[in-house]
């Protein structure tokens, strides 16, 4: 035991003498090492300041969340939900046009865009209402979905849901 902490206190005394050199190669440059061959070179303690708390930071940077990074200030993701036509709700083929009714928390950041598709085709952009006509949409199932995108078109958020367009059929009298 007394080895080992002889041996400890040598490798502790020969690293705290340790200096940096300066020493040139054969091609003239620089070169610092801890070899005593060279000149050597006076060091300075490094300054250290430290840092503010996060909180002071992130109010000085105008965050919202604790995951915020530095400009961000839209949300990372909405709650949405398709408040008309409600999910699996049907409708007649001949009724009157509908207004789609969409509420969404929290409130849609400015680089973000409300985009509405119904069955793949972007119905509205940007719009909270868009108007659904059931007399142009054929019978059967229908797939409204609703898209947050950022500036880059990537996704934030999506929700989608389905109602229905039942058209009667007549029979021609014989």
């Amino acid at each position: 035991m007394r080895t080992w902490m002889l041996v400890l206190g040598m490798l502790a005394a020969a690293q705290a003498g340790a200096g940096i050199y300066k020493t040139y190669d054969k091609n003239g440059n620089v070169v610092y090492s801890d070899n005593p061959d060279g000149e050597s070179v006076q060091t300075r303690e490094t300054m250290v300041v430290p840092a503010l708390p996060k909180k002071v930071i992130d109010q000085k940077l105008n965050r919202k969340g604790k995951d915020s990074q530095p400009g961000d200030t839209d949300p990372r993701e909405y709650e949405i939900k398709v408040l008309k036509p409600a999910a699996d709700q049907t409708v007649q083929h001949g009724e009157d046009p509908f207004e789609v009714e969409i509420e969404m928390s929290p409130e849609m950041g400015k680089s973000h865009h409300l985009e509405i598709y119904l069955n793949g085709e972007r119905l509205a952009r940007d719009n909270f209402s868009p108007r659904i006509d059931p007399q142009s949409l054929t019978r059967g199932e229908q797939r409204l979905e609703v898209v947050v995108v950022d500036k880059r078109g990537a996704r934030v958020s999506a929700t989608g849901m389905t109602f229905h367009v039942f058209q009667p059929t007549e029979i021609a009298p014989d």
